[in-house]
């Protein structure tokens, strides 16, 4: 039997919006039975919709939040536009990005600072001394939550997102928070004098955790709270 598959692009869509499974038909037409019956080879022809901009077969589930990577192209091309045409911005195309980078952050931050809290006396004072400051610099640390933010959520969130799993938040964040704090941690050990090795063990063990578990917070919250 052989089977003909044919793939039609659908004209211009919208890309920031998935497109629901009503939009999405699959459409089976096959010859009469009696056909086969005269000796004949069985042919069927089946035809699916595509996204021209992505090549990718339509979504037919219907449950996916618009992709990134869609979404922000019409941003940007919205504001080389200067947002001047009516309806040509779209509000919820990058709502539910800003639900996961707040949801993210707000898991982090609060796990985070039971951890410094904690860890402080008991890991970082005694084992680093007088290379600690005598109180906390906020403004640089303001800065890496705000920048390590928009890493989770493009590097696990997203993705995540898309796939529908809440294991690719996980496995995501997890293995961007290794590299992240690894970038840090070893880079002091192989130029900092007295950097302590078990300073860099706590934080490698401390960043995987941490980054995983709000890149999965993230992930839940969004999927709940996101326009669908």
């Amino acid at each position: 039997m052989q089977s003909l598959e044919i793939a039609l692009p659908l004209a211009k869509p919208d890309a920031c919006h998935y497109v629901q499974p009503r939009c999405a038909p699959v459409a089976q037409l096959d010859r009469a039975s009696d056909y086969e019956s005269e000796g004949r080879a069985f042919e069927s022809l089946r035809v699916r919709q595509t996204n021209s901009d992505t090549g990718a077969f339509v979504r037919a589930s219907g449950s996916a939040p618009p992709g990134l990577d869609a979404c922000l192209t019409r941003v940007f091309k919205n504001f080389g536009a200067g947002f001047a045409l009516p309806g040509q911005w779209e509000p919820d195309c990058m709502k539910t990005y800003i639900i996961a980078y707040f949801s993210t952050a707000l898991a982090f931050v609060c796990i985070d600072v039971i951890w410094l809290t904690n860890a402080a006396e008991r890991l970082y004072q005694p084992e680093l001394g007088d290379m600690l400051l005598p109180t906390f610099n906020l403004p640089p640390a303001v800065l890496f939550y705000l920048l390590y933010m928009v890493g989770i959520v493009v590097f696990a969130v997203a993705p995540a997102l898309d796939g529908q799993r809440w294991t690719t938040a996980t496995w995501r964040g997890a293995l961007f928070g290794l590299i992240a704090y690894a970038t840090y941690d070893l880079t002091n050990q192989a130029t900092l004098r007295n950097w302590s090795t078990l300073v860099t063990v706590a934080d490698l063990i401390w960043g995987t955790f941490l980054t995983g578990t709000a890149a999965t917070v993230g992930y839940l919250i969004t999927r709940r709270l996101a326009p669908r």
